[in-house]
């Protein structure tokens, strides 16, 4: 057989063979792709058109935790990383990000040649084998992003660490048809949403960047013919309150923005109660396939914007940092919620006058020069820096210093029905600025750097969600409720 035959052949059932590990077109896709689908694709792309594939790291039950790296085909002026199924019964991400690159394998799309792209498709096999929210050690990965107690976590963050790109998209879904929606006669009405790292002590000019391209999507979305907003979360309007995502350190979307990029969350909207299950899979995909495809496409000044990146990453600390936030409205306001009635399938208007639009920050306190924590306490904050990439420095004799201890009062168990907010809030109070031995062993932080930016989010006695909300840190308090983290005063 002639050479350019048997080349021809070979390409020929190359691409038929990547055809077959998913339906084509994506529409027609009705069950999420499994894990050892997943697997074989991985490896039947590793090391074609500028892609390689690695594994990082384990889950809990220890199955392999996958990386595909993309190349630009220049010099790389905007790095994306995307994430998907931390929580195991969310496939539409993790399937999108294979639609996607088996697009580019098979040259039906082209990666922008300025961009370069890191995926991880699926951050919990565990759960996604079991098809349930959490992974094999029964924790929820989206709140364990301050301890960092799992290896998923420690995967992602060890990652972003190595890479640190310019922007990183959590892929998650939502439930359009709860119980309360249903039984008004409605569906919830956006197919897709998205959302912004929003924490106030983040770069102010980072998170206006955010923002603008939370809205301007909207635009691209609603061309592709998907209903999108601004993520949101609460219950039904109009009696029922309505905000954006919480400023918690906790999930990926904020912790990772701490780390001075643009950082973002989606959520794909599922029938949770359909018959049967997942019918509606295809058509999440191609919601997420829209937007995922409008991040690497952006009609923006990538220079600018990195540069940007680059300056807050750079930059010193501000002089105040916020602990209390939660979301509000300024005045009297009636906002347009729209349903999807089940009865006619029509878009329904609501006016609701408990949409919270505004981030309110109720109590701010100085950002200390640095903290300190005694060598009795050192251990477990060591694990947690090394966790976290945090620089610290181990006394190597004592230090006499001027600090302020921190009492913890109580931590709160109950959700909060006033201001909305989660359980685990850490009440304190300050104590008077005292003259503080700390022993050879003990760790001095300091707050000037990037690190130790992400370190006073981590450490602030004065947090309402801090270490404290965890029995690990918090068996650490002594018996008059000094806590075992000292701020050390910009004087």
């Amino acid at each position: 057989m002639p050479r350019m035959t048997l080349l021809f052949l070979f390409c020929f059932f190359s691409t038929l063979l990547a055809q077959t590990y998913f339906p084509d077109p994506h529409l027609e896709l009705k069950e999420p792709i499994k894990f050892s689908t997943m697997q074989s694709f991985l490896q039947h792309i590793d090391r074609t058109k500028g892609m390689t594939v690695t594994t990082e790291g384990q889950s809990a039950d220890g199955h392999p935790i996958y990386l595909v790296h993309v190349k630009a085909q220049k010099e790389p002026l905007w790095k994306v990383f995307f994430f998907a199924q931390q929580h195991g019964d969310e496939p539409a991400g993790k399937d999108a990000i294979l639609y996607l690159l088996r697009d580019i394998e098979q040259g039906q799309w082209v990666l922008p040649d300025h961009v370069e792209l890191w995926l991880v498709p699926m951050v919990n096999p565990d759960g996604a084998m079991a098809d349930k929210r959490r992974n094999g050690n029964d924790r929820d990965l989206n709140r364990d992003h301050i301890l960092l107690s799992q290896p998923e976590t420690q995967t992602i963050h060890r990652l972003f660490r190595r890479i640190m790109p310019h922007v990183a998209v959590d892929c998650h879904e939502f439930g359009r048809d709860s119980q309360d929606y249903l039984d008004r006669g409605w569906l919830e009405w956006p197919h897709i949403m998205m959302d912004c790292a929003n924490h106030p002590f983040f770069d102010s000019r980072i998170l206006e960047m955010g923002k603008e391209w939370v809205e301007r999507v909207s635009f691209y979305m609603n061309q592709s013919g998907h209903n999108y907003t601004r993520y949101t979360v609460g219950g039904v309007p109009p009696l029922q309150e309505q905000r954006y995502s919480t400023t918690e350190l906790n999930d990926g979307r904020n912790s990772l923005g701490a780390f001075g990029g643009l950082s973002f969350i989606i959520e794909s909207g599922r029938l949770r109660n359909a018959d049967p299950p997942n019918q509606d899979l295809g058509k999440r995909v191609d919601a997420y396939l829209a937007l995922l495809k409008t991040f690497l496409t952006w009609d923006a000044d990538w220079l600018k914007i990195a540069n940007a990146i680059k300056e807050s990453r750079a930059a010193a600390p501000m002089e105040f940092l916020p602990t209390n936030c939660f979301w509000g409205s300024h005045g009297y306001r009636l906002t347009p919620v729209r349903v999807i009635s089940l009865q006619t399938n029509d878009t329904e208007i609501v006016m609701s006058p408990n949409f919270m639009h505004d981030l309110v920050v109720k109590y701010s306190v100085p950002t200390p020069a640095a903290y300190y924590i005694p060598a009795e306490f050192a251990a477990p904050f060591t694990g947690l820096f090394d966790r976290h990439g945090i620089k610290f420095e181990r006394l190597t004799e004592s230090r006499n210093v001027r600090v302020e201890p921190c009492q913890l009062l109580r931590v709160e168990t109950e959700f909060d029905p006033v201001y909305q907010r989660y359980d685990g809030r850490q009440i304190t109070q300050y104590l008077p600025k005292e003259m503080h031995t700390f022993a050879k062993g003990s760790l001095y932080i300091p707050v000037k750097s990037l690190s130790g930016r992400r370190a006073a989010l981590l450490l602030e006695p004065a947090m309402m969600y801090g270490v404290y909300q965890y029995e690990d840190f918090r068996k650490l308090i002594q018996e008059d409720g000094v806590m075992p983290v000292y701020r050390l005063p910009v004087e």
